[in-house]
């Protein structure tokens, strides 16, 4: 299209051009002369600009570059750390089941929170003192005493005779006539079913934990009239054992912890305080025949179920008013 205007253009050029330049040497005529140079410069620019034209209509051209070689990026494997397995604290008066290998619940507890507190009374027998300051580490304990449908599981696994229930019946009620052997072949095999250390309380675990904080003769205070409100005991346990969980717990979430049945512990029985430990450990140097129980049961008074009364008794001799409370390790 360019090449076909400039064409035409030229011809008229050479056509106006070559009149005015033969009439200039014919007739001298200035003006044509003149002339004829302006319609060559109209002609020069009317040229430009259709070039000019044609430039801009033809598409821009696209010009690649090469791309360089892409250096490889060297990546190292790096292995995260194994995740670590946190233990949390459980709050106080928190409920936890333990799994046995059969895949059921085990019996539930309670945690404990560690702390320090005064053992002992100087109201009440002479075994009760001195009063000392113990300091007590955070552990789990049985937020029920044992019951028959608990113990008898046990039995069943490991063959041993189920014991006499009195006629009372079984199920919920505390089991009864437990020697502290056979709480302690419970406790063993509790371990072994869950992988966790399951123990009898210490005598000092024990106390602390029914106290829940009460400076008073009971875990809710000093007024013995709410003694029916958290237990069962001479007064309205019409002589025989109650299904646990029937009445108030304590502060720490305990039930039973006065009344029903008198509670295993782990420590040896001694007149006094004189020597015991403060750290809230068992105390396990001494007559070792004679071991320790707490709680009160059905047939005691308001007296016997006060937090500093204790009792001891033959580790292998049963009662129809003894059963057991666990304890377990929590860190």
């Amino acid at each position: 299209m360019l090449t076909l205007k400039m064409l035409v253009l030229g011809m008229i050029f050479v056509i106006s051009g070559g009149s005015v330049f033969g009439r200039l040497f014919k007739d001298m005529i200035l003006i044509e002369l003149l002339a004829g140079m302006v319609a060559s410069v109209a002609f020069l620019l009317i040229v430009r600009d259709m070039i000019h034209d044609e430039i801009v209509k033809q598409p821009p051209t696209s010009i690649s570059f090469p791309t360089p070689a892409s250096k490889p990026v060297e990546t190292s494997t790096v292995t995260p750390p194994a995740p670590v397995e946190k233990t949390i604290e459980p709050k106080a008066g928190e409920s936890f089941r333990d799994t046995l290998k059969d895949g059921s619940l085990g019996p539930e507890f309670v945690h404990i929170p560690g702390g320090t507190f005064q053992m002992g009374s100087n109201d009440g027998n002479n075994d009760e003192k001195p009063v000392h300051t113990v300091t007590v580490k955070s552990f789990a304990m049985g937020k029920y005493e044992v019951t028959f449908e608990e113990y008898d599981k046990f039995c069943d696994a490991t063959g041993r005779n189920k014991l006499d229930d009195n006629g009372w019946g079984r199920g919920k009620r505390p089991v009864i006539n437990v020697s502290w052997n056979d709480a302690k072949a419970y406790v063993k095999w509790l371990s072994e079913q869950t992988g966790k250390d399951y123990r009898l309380p210490s005598e000092a675990q024990w106390e602390y934990a029914c106290r829940a904080g009460s400076a008073g003769k009971y875990s809710f205070g000093d007024d013995m009239n709410q003694l029916g409100d958290y237990g069962w005991y001479g007064k309205n346990s019409d002589s025989k054992t109650h299904p646990v969980g029937e009445k108030q717990p304590n502060k720490f979430g305990l039930y039973d912890i006065h009344g029903n049945v008198w509670e295993w512990l782990e420590d040896v029985w001694h007149e006094n305080y004189n020597g015991a430990p403060t750290d809230g450990s068992a105390w396990i140097s001494g007559d070792s025949n004679s071991h320790l129980l707490r709680g009160g049961a059905w047939l005691n008074g308001n007296y016997g179920l006060h937090c500093a009364f204790r009792i001891g008794n033959n580790a292998t001799s049963g009662f129809n008013n003894g059963g057991l409370r666990f304890s377990r390790v929590t860190l």
